[in-house]
C-alpha cells in the first residue's frame, strides 16, 4: 500500500545526534536536567507556570481523556488512519473510539 501522505519526515542532524549522546552518558535518560529542561522550556512556550513531561504519547492521551471528562461509554472520534496509541487512549477509559476517513 503506498501512502500520498507521509507519517513522518525525519531531519535528523549531528546537534540531535550529540544530545543523544550526551543524554546517554549523562546516565539520565527518564528523568533528570534534560527532563527540567524540556518542562521549563515548554512551559515558557505556552506562557504558563508548569508543564509536565509524559512517557510517551500513548499516556499524553489518557491523560487528556481523563482531563477533558471522556468516561465510559463516550463515543469519541479518531482517525482512521492512525497510531494503535490513539485508541488505546480512548479504551483505555472505556470509551468507544469511532474511526472516520475519506470515502
Amino acid at each position: 500500500m503506498a501512502f500520498k501522505i507521509p507519517l513522518f519526515d525525519l531531519n535528523f542532524g549531528k546537534e540531535e545526534e550529540d544530545a543523544i549522546i550526551d543524554t546517554l552518558r549523562s546516565k539520565w535518560i527518564s528523568t533528570g536536567p534534560k527532563t527540567t529542561e524540556l518542562k521549563i522550556k515548554f512551559a515558557a512556550m505556552l506562557n504558563t507556570q508548569h508543564a509536565v513531561a509524559l512517557t510517551n504519547c500513548t499516556v499524553a492521551l489518557h491523560l487528556a481523556m481523563k482531563l477533558i471528562g471522556i468516561k465510559e461509554g463516550d463515543e469519541v472520534i479518531c482517525p482512521s488512519l492512525t497510531f494503535v496509541a490513539t485508541v488505546n487512549a480512548i479504551l483505555y477509559v472505556n470509551a468507544i473510539p469511532v474511526f472516520c476517513g475519506h470515502h
